[in-house]
């Protein structure tokens, strides 16, 4: 067919200035299925992401303007006569015939090249005779933004780089005029990729644009990287009067007001006075440049002369030297083996000296690693001493001494059902004490506070739990395992304060603590933390105890604490869970709770301690990356993260509102009668000591009281203000005695990344107790409602503190109480728990291939129904032209709602297609993140969906992955038994929560059950068709898939029962012969001889 006959291509000029995100427009539009040229400029340190500037196009043009005498940079205007010279009139060819041996074979195409609006009557006379409808997209940036951008790119001054984006704009504008056009702001491209593809699908031949496919959507959005805008510009203030008007016109017709036409004759009208001073200057300094250029050229000719009579005069050179070589080569020649003796000897010394050094290195890394533990270990020592101590000196300490030694007594003739009964009677006795308030009773009795905590070697293990009471698993209610980042007896936070909320909601809750227990073998150790059996604390077994602060876990590490959950989950009888992550340390662990949606709590801004290691921020990266759900408290982490993770939920900080609010019967107060201006916490490097001083310091008839544990040198730093004083460090349970003796709440923190990040729990506290609390100006601080004086700098930080003091005794104490009620740690297990079941999980695909064995179908439909626990699932049933009522059957399920939620689709084809073929329909019709292939013949089990997904997330070198089974010709096979399928649910529990996070490697994966995720599927491809009926589809999938780079395994977690072949045993066993014999020809000429199976 000629190129006349072929439907004309539809040809789009990408126009505008350079810098200008013209490159991110052409591959937007490469992306949605407009073709960018068969070379297409790539990246570069200028263009990270690639220019996607059509080559040919940018060697047109590059020898046009050097014909012209012309740079792209030279910010004067074309020769109006530039067309129709010899240099145009080459150029308009060349276009010509580019569009037609090239761009015109495709029905849309595009041109992106900066250039092109200096050059593009060229182009138009080209389309025009070859008839290609042509439109034109000016794509329009802030001129400081561009001229900012050259000035880092290429070094120009920033004057010169606004009147090149004069030039280049009206250029664009001058060519968009002439033809269909649209023009688009940088910033709508970043904001709304889909509106501008959209406006421009409405170009003459573009409509294929209108409606991208998933892929290429995903693409785009991947591709559409806000981070790589480095330079932004929100003020037009700065910009000089011509170039700021131009601007501001060009951006309101871009946002719909106005239209190029009715703009260009102002545009030349306002320019035209620019030109006419400035042309002349400019021209006059290109021809000096140009005069430049000619005397470097006539300098360097007398240069070239002497390199070209260099030759000769070192061939004479030569000649001398050889006259007289004969001494002088041989006295040479002994000084030069002197010297290489001398050198050789000089080598084997430093060589021994680099071999000592390295073993002196390794022996000095070995040594801070151990003194960083041993550090770590006198660090926690001296916090358990100085807690004991500040217990020992507690009332509570004092006055509970006789119940202390009656236990003691006791202890030791009674039984252990005796010893717990006990136990709960001196609980109760405390609870009757008249050492605390009826307000905090509640909230003591049955809390574990630093005077009941026991070292992990003194709580029971595994083998010595008869009698811990572990309650069941409620119905809906994931068991939750915080992987924390204090200990439960450190300070107590929002850790612990949101565990024993989701207990309280009916979670099973195991709270792992960052204390290990010191020993090699595996195992853990537990303690309950309260009479519900739903909360525990957990040390896992760990050699050496290390620190989870200063880097990641070995990989052997990681493998004995794997094999301490393996432990820990035969103990909770776990099937499904939400690993709480609130330390990168544990990220490897996460995904090995069964069933796990992994959510990280991320409480602070981590990167703002001084004492997080590399390796730890590195792993938050991935963390927040590969996290279900990061959990933010507040707006500053939500906008820092939110752009990284796959979902974010504002879970905020709170209050234990019924512990704070009521003022207990005895409470601070000043021995000298003066009010009160109080802050409780942490004194760190975080805490503005210079704030402090000036409240002091106006107000020197008020105590300014310090309550907390001071690391940032306070107590020496105000030593010389009489009227401040710091406690130290106090137990929780005395907050209130405390707290009710304020006046007057400080937040006196340095505003700085940490702190911005900041929702601080205190403040909940504070206002439970009604009392009026001043605040450095936070982000945080807006969310309460008008309740907390904000001041913005320390001058009106130390009158905010004034007027609070002036206030009336209770005022505004009621609303402040009123709105800490309504924030409570109950409050924010409700709203974790609403965030995660309202949580868009990645859609999964399982195809199921049928033929005949209707009972089958319909036992493992129903298990799929039963047992994914996973919402967002499509089901696609492919009917290989069964004639058992199969279709009929299929045809009610179909069109029946699911219980659980799940897409139903049936595909029912006319003929048996095969095994391969059958799934082919199967997979590409499928719409999931991950794909999974699973035979009619299969008995799916609990969390198993998730269970598949989760290695496929973590491995993105994986590939292909199945299940463990009781029934396959490969290492799979597991050696298990079992009678019924409820028995069988029982035994495969058994084995994987034996397995948390276990992979098995394999040479073939079984097709009975496989998944992938679908950007394997789209490298490696459909299943090969010519294997038929079956046999062999399988190894060869996998070799194709070890073809891309990839892995096969088998999840040692996730188990698959299988009746095996039912659909082969309907076949003859001669016919299977032939079929086995057939498809193994096929595959052995592709691959060579085929490897047999093994077993495990």
């Amino acid at each position: 067919m000629s190129t006349a006959a072929k439907k004309a291509g539809a040809g789009v000029l990408v126009l505008g200035m350079h810098r200008s995100g013209t490159s991110a427009l052409a591959r937007v539009l490469g992306l949605c299925g407009a073709d960018l040229g068969a070379r297409v400029l790539g990246a570069s340190a200028g263009n990270q992401t690639g220019h996607w500037e059509d080559a040919v196009a940018v060697e047109i043009h590059e020898r046009l303007l050097a014909a012209l005498g012309l740079r792209w940079d030279d910010p004067v205007s074309l020769p109006a006569d530039w067309l129709t010279g010899e240099a145009g009139r080459r150029a308009a060819a060349a276009v010509h015939d580019y569009l037609r041996d090239d761009r015109a074979r495709t029905s849309l195409w595009a041109a992106k090249d900066p250039r092109l609006g200096l050059f593009a009557e060229a182009w138009e006379r080209g389309a025009a005779g070859l008839g290609l409808p042509l439109s034109a997209v000016v794509l329009l940036r802030h001129p400081a933004e561009v001229a900012r951008s050259l000035s880092v790119r290429d070094g120009i001054a920033p004057g010169r780089g606004l009147l090149l984006w004069l030039e280049y704009t009206l250029a664009s504008l001058e060519t968009a005029a002439r033809l269909p056009h649209r023009v688009i702001g940088y910033d709508q491209l970043l904001a709304d990729w889909r509106g501008v593809l959209a406006t421009i699908a409405k170009l003459p031949g573009c409509d294929s644009l209108a409606t991208p496919g998933p892929e290429a959507s995903a693409e785009v959005s991947a591709f559409l990287d806000p981070a790589l805008r480095h330079h932004r510009e929100a003020d037009d203030a700065s910009l000089p009067e011509p170039v700021r008007e131009v601007w501001q016109q060009l951006r309101a017709c871009a946002q719909g007001a106005g239209s190029i036409t009715e703009l260009l004759p102002m545009l030349r009208a306002r320019l035209a006075p620019v030109r006419e001073l400035l042309q002349p200057v400019l021209e006059e300094s290109r021809l000096e440049r140009r005069l430049l250029w000619e005397r470097i050229g006539r300098a360097e000719a007398p240069m070239a002369a002497a390199a070209l009579s260099l030759p000769d005069k070192v061939g004479q050179l030569r000649e001398l030297v050889q006259i007289q070589h004969g001494g002088l080569i041989e006295a040479i020649s002994g000084d030069l083996r002197r010297m290489q003796d001398t050198c050789a000897a000089a080598q084997d010394h430093a060589l021994q000296l680099s071999e000592a050094l390295r073993a002196r290195e390794a022996e000095l890394a070995e040594a801070r690693r151990e003194l960083s533990v041993q550090q770590y270990s006198i660090d926690q020592l001296s916090e358990q001493a100085r807690q004991l101590e500040l217990v020992k000196a507690s009332r509570t300490w004092r006055w509970t001494r006789p119940l202390r030694v009656l236990g003691r007594l006791l202890r030791g003739q009674l039984g252990a059902d005796d010893q717990a009964r006990l136990r709960t009677r001196v609980r109760g006795a405390i609870a009757k004490a008249p050492l605390i308030s009826d307000k905090a009773r509640a909230s003591l009795v049955g809390r574990n506070l630093a005077e009941g905590s026991r070292a992990p070697s003194e709580l029971p293990g595994q083998g010595e739990l008869a009698g811990v009471t572990l309650a069941a698993a409620k119905e809906g209610l994931p068991d939750v395992f915080v992987w924390s980042v204090i200990d439960w007896h450190f300070r107590i936070q929002r850790p612990q304060h949101l565990a024993r909320a989701l207990a309280g909601k009916g979670h099973r809750v195991f709270y792992v603590s960052n204390h290990f227990h010191d020993a090699a073998e595996p195992g853990f150790r537990v303690e309950p933390l309260d009479d519900s059996g739903r909360l525990f604390q957990v040390h896992l077994n760990l050699a050496g105890r290390p620190p989870i602060y200063f880097g990641m876990p070995a990989d052997d590490q990681v493998e004995a604490l794997r094999a301490d959950l393996a432990r820990l989950l035969a103990w909770t009888g776990t099937q499904a869970g939400v690993s709480l992550v609130q330390h990168p340390y544990w990220l490897s662990l996460a995904r090995a709770v069964p069933a796990a949606r992994v959510v990280y709590d991320c409480m602070d801004h981590h990167g703002g301690f001084e004492n997080n290691a590399p390796a730890i921020l590195d792993a938050e990266a991935r963390l927040v990356a590969d996290a279900d759900l990061v959990v933010v408290t507040s707006g500053w982490l939500e906008a820092e993260l939110g752009p990284r993770a796959r979902a974010v939920a504002m879970v905020r900080n709170a209050g234990e509102y019924a512990f704070f609010h009521q003022r207990p019967d005895k409470v601070f107060a000043d021995g000298q009668g003066r009010r009160v201006i109080g802050y409780y916490g942490a004194i760190a490097e975080w805490f503005d000591l210079d704030l402090v001083r000036a409240v002091a310091q106006a107000q020197p008839d008020a105590l300014v009281l310090l309550v907390g544990n001071d690391t940032a040198g306070a107590g020496e730093a105000l030593a010389d203000l009489a009227n401040v004083r710091l406690t130290g460090e106090v137990p929780y349970a005395d907050l209130p005695y405390w707290l009710h003796g304020f006046d007057v709440c400080l937040l006196p923190f340095k505003v700085i990344p940490l702190t911005l990040a900041t929702n601080p729990v205190k403040v909940y506290e504070y206002l439970a107790a009604g009392k009026p609390v001043v605040s450095v100006d936070l982000p945080e601080m807006a969310q309460f409602d008008g309740l907390v004086r904000v001041a913005g700098d320390p001058a009106a930080f130390v009158a905010a503190v004034g007027a609070a003091l002036a206030d009336g005794p209770g005022e505004g104490a009621a609303a402040r109480q009123a709105f800490a009620a309504s924030q409570t740690w109950e409050h924010r297990a409700e709203t974790f728990d609403r965030a995660l079941a309202e949580l868009n999980e990645p859609l999964v695909s399982v195809v199921v291939l049928t033929y005949n064995n209707l009972a089958f179908t319909q036992a493992c439909l129903a298990s799929i129904e039963a047992h994914s626990d996973y919402g967002n699932l499509e089901v696609i049933v492919v009917d290989n032209a069964s004639s058992d009522g199969s279709p009929e059957w299929l045809r009610q399920w179909a069109e029946a709602p699911s219980p659980a939620g799940h897409q139903r689709r049936l595909i029912l084809n006319e003929d048996n297609l095969g095994f391969s073929a059958g799934n082919n329909v199967g997979l590409r019709a499928a719409r999931g993140e991950f794909l999974v292939l699973l035979n009619n013949d299969t008995y799916v089990t609990p969390g198993w969906v998730r269970g598949l997904c989760n290695h496929l997330r973590a491995d993105p070198g994986l590939g292909l992955l199945g299940p463990v089974t009781n029934n396959i010709g490969n290492e799979a096979k597991l050696d298990i038994g079992y009678d019924g399928m409820d028995e069988m649910l029982e035994k495969a529990a058994l084995h994987t929560r034996a397995h948390p996070g276990q992979r098995r490697p394999l040479r073939t994966a079984a097709f009975f059950c496989v998944a992938m995720r679908r950007d394997v599927y789209q490298r490696v491809g459909d299943m090969d068709e010519d294997f038929g009926v079956g046999f062999f589809e399988d190894d060869d999938y996998c070799r194709r898939v070890e073809q891309a780079g990839l892995s096969v395994a088998c999840a040692e977690d996730v188990f698959v029962h299988h009746h095996l072949s039912a659909s082969f045993d309907a076949l003859k066993a001669e016919t299977k012969r032939e079929l086995f014999d057939a498809n193994r020809a096929i595959y052995e000429k592709k691959w060579g001889p085929w490897t047999p199976h093994v077993y495990r």
